[in-house]
């Protein structure tokens, strides 16, 4: 099984992410407002400058399909499945947790659980595509893990405010595991490029919802210079990979 010494870098820092979020205090108005700023400007930055041209480019790749009907986009179908899906888990599980019936009851939290298989999913994903993004070139793979690394710290944050201690408790280290079992399945299993495209498509999808959903939080009034900076700067980066 070859894992290339960066990408098992790679792979430990993003779990590590989900383990220190609770280190770094986001409750605080200032501070808090400031860091999901820049790193909302990052990761919406990484997904227009970086990750959708990716995608028409690994669409062009495919090979060339003898039943046309949507071929040409099938690509595109896949980030827009990953959308979809992301968007119907997340409402399902607001929902759930609003059940306050159930919450009477003792068990627990209906929605913590779907908020926790759908993010151990997502991380997973994220870390199954490592070896792939390894192949890519130094750059590209530090690309993906600064943005992503941003991304799940996000994503951490809203699950902290979401679901209070059990996001300390246990569901951080099970997101941090969640990343090294895909990392592990991801070299242990490669699939072809064709289907590691569409994997990395639905991912894409996913993480757009997400951005939009929790990064782009106008009620929050986020600081708009750093979000601009954090954008600016993945723009400046890709320009020169």
């Amino acid at each position: 099984m070859n894992m290339a010494l960066p990408a098992v870098l790679a792979a430990l820092v993003l779990s590590a992410v989900h383990v220190l979020a609770p280190k770094v205090a986001t409750e605080n108005r200032i501070s808090g407002r400031n860091w999901l700023s820049l790193a909302g400007g990052i990761s919406a930055g990484y997904v227009f400058v970086l990750l959708l041209p990716e995608l028409a480019v690994r669409q062009a790749a495919l090979p060339a399909r003898e039943l046309r009907l949507m071929a040409e986009r099938e690509i595109f179908i896949s980030a827009l499945a990953g959308m979809v899906a992301c968007y119907w888990l997340e409402h399902l599980a607001r929902r759930a947790s609003e059940d306050s019936s159930r919450r009477q009851t003792g068990q627990v939290d209906p929605g913590l659980r779907l908020h926790a298989v759908s993010f151990a999913g997502y991380s997973a994903l994220a870390g199954y595509l490592l070896i792939g993004k390894s192949g890519e070139g130094a750059i590209g793979l530090a690309a993906y893990t600064f943005a992503f690394a941003l991304h799940f710290f996000v994503n951490d944050q809203f699950l902290r405010r979401f679901h209070g201690a059990a996001h300390d408790r246990w569901l951080r280290w099970g997101l941090a595991c969640a990343v090294l079992v895909g990392f592990i399945l991801g070299a242990a299993y490669p699939v072809s490029a064709a289907l590691e495209s569409h994997v990395y498509a639905f991912l894409a999808g996913a993480m757009i919802l997400n951005i939009f959903k929790e990064e782009l939080p106008e009620e929050r009034r986020g600081n708009v210079g750093l979000f601009v900076l954090g954008g600016a700067g993945i723009t400046l980066l890709g320009m020169v990979l």
